[in-house]
């Protein structure tokens, strides 16, 4: 079954007017983290499964890590529990997290262990089951050094202590990772290194975060053009398709990664959307409907999560239950 749903960042739960609105959850007077508040949150999950794809679907959140961490920190665990129980008693479920994603917290910056560590203690205590990683964002050279650290002592002991996994996002369009043949080839050798030790269980605990935003931008500014970078994504996705286990799935007119909802024009009079060409905007949604034929068609990972990357606020319910429709009418579910 896959898992459908959409992103809830930290700046919910300190009563964002925006995150609010989007979301239908009232004024930040009528919502309380500690009380009723992620009733709200898993209903208008609910609202979107219902709307959208009448059911067929399990349901999803991602949050970023600092999430779990103020639940945490302000003892906000136990709403957050009794509301994610009262709905998975109800519907399939499934949660993740993206991990810490400044820079001293990326692999090779110095200590990439300890922050797998604490990124897995936050994504157990969410309840989640992923956690969407970047890799290093600049990268000289072989990536041997990188492989040398995710298949480390530290690395297999944090990963041996949980059966939560890893998924490398495809990254921007000036960066090593943002190429999806790179990321492929980081996994193979992953596997690899974990054959020799005697480990190559483990590298069912290394998947893959495909960025349908990214990869727009990564292909309109790749330096020898959209057509060799089109050639590559033809050759790779199908490859890429087999591990993915979390879709980030949102569109832009190549020039930035806006997080917009694919296909969906509503509220481009509003501001924020001031300078995003609709024609460009509506012609690279139909491009992520497509990469995500193909990923269904190669799709080797049960359970995916398949999760509206909705960052560019404000955004509505309504465009995530259309995208839903969308998702429905284009894809096997």
């Amino acid at each position: 079954m896959h898992f459908f749903g959409f992103s809830l960042w930290h700046d919910l739960l300190t009563g964002s007017v925006p995150w609010l609105q989007s979301l239908a959850l009232g004024s930040p007077d009528e919502f309380d983290p500690a009380k009723n508040g992620w009733e709200k949150v898993f209903g208008a999950l609910r609202g979107v499964l219902a709307g959208g794809l009448g059911g067929k679907l399990g349901g999803c959140f991602h949050a970023s890590s600092k999430v779990p961490a103020i639940f945490e920190q302000f003892d906000l665990l136990p709403s957050h529990w009794t509301a994610r129980d009262a709905f998975a008693a109800k519907f399939p479920l499934e949660l993740g997290i993206l991990a810490s994603f400044d820079p001293p917290d990326l692999p090779l910056a110095g200590r990439y262990p300890e922050v797998l560590g604490r990124d897995i203690d936050l994504c157990a205590l969410w309840g989640g089951v992923t956690i969407v990683s970047h890799a290093p964002k600049e990268l000289e050279g072989s990536i041997a050094p990188l492989v040398d650290e995710l298949t480390s002592d530290a690395v297999i002991t944090a990963l041996d202590g949980t059966r939560i996994t890893l998924c490398w996002e495809n990254l921007g369009p000036t960066e090593f990772f943002g190429s999806l043949r790179h990321l492929v080839e980081l996994r193979e050798a992953i596997a690899d290194r974990l054959q020799e030790i005697g480990r190559q269980a483990l590298v069912t605990r290394h998947l893959f975060c495909f960025d349908t935003g990214h990869l727009l931008v990564w292909r309109h500014q790749h330096p020898l053009g959209a057509g060799v970078a089109q050639q590559e994504i033809d050759e790779e996705l199908p490859a890429f398709a087999r591990f993915i286990k979390v879709f980030h799935i949102h569109a832009n007119d190549g020039r930035s990664d806006e997080h917009l909802v694919p296909h969906s024009l509503e509220l481009f009079d509003h501001p924020s959307r001031a300078g995003v060409n609709p024609d460009h905007f509506l012609q690279y949604s139909d491009l992520v409907v497509e990469w995500l034929q193909v990923c269904e068609n190669y799709q080797g990972v049960d359970g995916q999560h398949v999760h509206l990357e909705a960052l560019h606020l404000p955004f509505t319910l309504n465009q995530i239950v259309q995208f839903g429709k969308i998702l429905g009418d284009n894809l096997n579910f």
